[in-house]
């Protein structure tokens, strides 16, 4: 009945970064519903949502030391409160 959304808008003024935007929406009877930004959340190819009551959880792949812009590589999980949006690591 949650569900987490998001998106990566191109980055207007030329180069090759990207934005990244996330919200939480839920499923009533009359459809999808939007709660709440994401704070806080980083990375690309968000992946092993699991939903545990008032939180959920999932996994991005983020920039490490040595990492080129390019080509991120370290898989980092993250903890997203359903209620206020904020986003914290765990790893």
């Amino acid at each position: 009945t949650r569900a987490l959304a998001v998106h990566y808008p191109p980055n207007r003024v030329g180069g090759n970064s990207f934005g990244i935007a996330v919200g939480i929406f839920a499923r009533t009877t009359e459809g999808w519903v939007y709660l709440a930004k994401v704070t806080g959340l980083y990375g690309q190819n968000p992946r092993e949502p699991a939903f545990m009551g008032e939180r959920m959880e999932l996994t991005t792949t983020t920039h490490g030391p040595s990492d080129p812009r390019c080509c991120p590589s370290v898989p980092v999980r993250w903890s997203v409160d359903l209620s206020s949006g904020a986003a914290t690591r765990l790893n």
